[in-house]
């Protein structure tokens, strides 16, 4: 006898279509809960776990000033690139500094 076979029968039999779906939407409602809960105790820029927001939007931005300001030639440059992200977000500490790349 395959013991295998047997198993596989009772996961067909045990997930359903409809189970999926309420399984689904739990971790989904989980999912934007927590979400929720970081946007809507923001400290400025920086979300409730300590990430800064929009991380990806802002290393563009910050590309695109030093571009802007005459240092396209220093755009690649780690310590210019701190600079004009504390200057964006007036912070000392950074966290989830992302950094302009190409």
């Amino acid at each position: 006898m395959n013991s295998g076979a047997g198993a596989s029968q009772r996961v067909v039999r045990w997930l359903t279509l409809p189970r999926a779906r309420a399984h689904a939407v739990v971790v989904i409602g989980v999912f934007v809960a927590v979400y929720a809960f970081g946007i809507l105790r923001h400290r400025g820029f920086i979300d409730a776990f300590g990430h800064i927001i929009g991380v990806d939007l802002l290393a563009m931005r910050t590309g695109a000033q030093i571009v802007l300001d005459g240092h396209g030639a220093d755009l690649y440059d780690v310590a210019l690139q701190e600079t004009y992200w504390r200057m964006a977000l007036v912070l000392d500490r950074l966290p989830g500094m992302s950094l302009f790349r190409a």
